[in-house]
């Protein structure tokens, strides 16, 4: 049988800013620990394994958590209530993380990431408010039941001496003391985190708001005009990535970057494609663009990979010219160009799927994009 611990009244003021801030910390962490280990750890860089660490790292917060709610108090309401916004917070540390770290902002599949993010976000909120009951079920089960002092309680056993002019507690001998508690310095930590809970939190929600704000700034909105412009040309719009220079021998902490494709239609109306990828984020280190010649499946998407053929022509274009064919499209004569090189050097699918190297990225492409050029949109 579980013992009593004796604790202070319990006062929540601050409990749910506090329980929202650790929970929006603990989501960040997990997800930064978990892109860290999957980047540098390629044994476990696979769906099944990633989604076992994934979950696991997810789950110990909560628990964690409520594990320490259950030494300051065990009230049932306190507890759902904090597991609800601790879970809620969590799922938004989460979600942060992702918009903020998001190659492309986010502008794939807006629809479809919105339900993402509710969904997550209901089971979150409903799985800390689960991990936290647990918590508490196994701390009164199997270590000690949390009791607040009501001013006769021993301190030592948790007996009820039923009046405070009770000296001596009956079932332990203990000399009243209704001023002593075990686990001070817990007390005295919480205490001092409920009081600097709401600006804490205050810091943090601004944080995540500032950085999502930088992330639509310099990420979403370059991409959705890329999207845009693309779209009226007919283009298929899909995520893929751009591969980093030292692909196939990457080293631990290389990644491929995201990058948004648009498999624009060759202009001699064959299977051929010309495929565009594009690095929204001015501070990527990946080439801002990378154009190619390429054949893709019908429709193209970003789980059936392109095929850059052989000989490849491809391109890599700098950040300027990138930004004027985000905005503008390609110029009708590069089209002509990068079409007449392909059949110059008898270009076929190479057969290969997967991830590859645009290894003869050689295609001069600023002789066609005069200052005064008109653009194919």
């Amino acid at each position: 049988m579980s013992s009593l611990r004796v604790v202070p009244p319990y006062r929540p003021r601050g409990l749910l800013p506090l329980a929202a801030a650790l929970g929006e910390v603990s989501g960040v962490l997990t997800l930064a620990l978990f892109v860290w280990l999957t980047t540098n750890y390629r044994a476990i860089d696979t769906f099944v394994s990633g989604l076992i660490v994934l979950v696991h790292l997810a789950l110990l917060p909560p628990l964690l958590g409520g594990f320490l709610l259950s030494h300051l108090t065990q009230q049932p309401r306190l507890t759902t209530r904090a597991g609800l916004v601790f879970g809620a917070g969590q799922a938004f540390g989460f979600l942060v993380y992702t918009f903020a770290t998001s190659e492309t902002g986010g502008v794939i599949g807006v629809g479809v990431n919105l339900i993402i993010a509710l969904t997550v976000l209901a089971l979150f909120t409903l799985l800390g408010c689960g991990l936290f009951h647990v918590a508490r079920f196994v701390t009164r089960s199997v270590l000690f039941v949390t009791v607040e002092q009501t001013g006769t309680l021993c301190h030592r056993c948790g007996y009820d001496r039923g009046t405070p002019s009770v000296a001596i507690c009956p079932e332990c001998a203990t000399p009243a003391d209704p001023t002593r508690f075990r686990a001070v310095g817990l007390l005295t930590l919480a205490s001092m985190a409920h009081r600097v809970a709401r600006p804490v939190a205050a810091v943090l929600l601004f944080i995540s708001l500032v950085a999502a704000a930088h992330t639509f700034a310099t990420r979403t909105v370059p991409a959705a005009r890329f999207i845009r412009t693309f779209r009226t040309a007919g283009a298929h719009i899909s995520r893929w990535f751009i591969t980093p220079p030292n692909w196939p021998n990457w080293p631990p902490g290389t990644r491929c970057a995201s990058a948004i494709g648009a498999w624009l239609p060759f202009p001699d109306g064959s299977d051929r494609v010309v495929l565009v990828l594009y690095a929204p984020d001015e501070n990527a280190p990946e080439p801002a663009m990378q154009i190619a010649v390429a054949a893709g499946p019908a429709p193209p998407s970003r789980h059936a990979p392109p095929d850059f053929g052989s000989p490849q022509v491809a391109a890599d274009l700098p950040r300027p010219l990138a930004e004027r064919v985000a905005r503008n499209g390609l110029p009708a004569e590069f089209l002509r160009a990068i079409t007449a090189e392909a059949d110059a050097g008898n270009w076929k699918p190479a057969g290969a799927t997967g991830i590859h190297l645009i290894t003869d990225a050689a295609f001069d492409p600023a002789p066609y994009f005069p200052p005064e050029e008109s653009f194919v949109r």
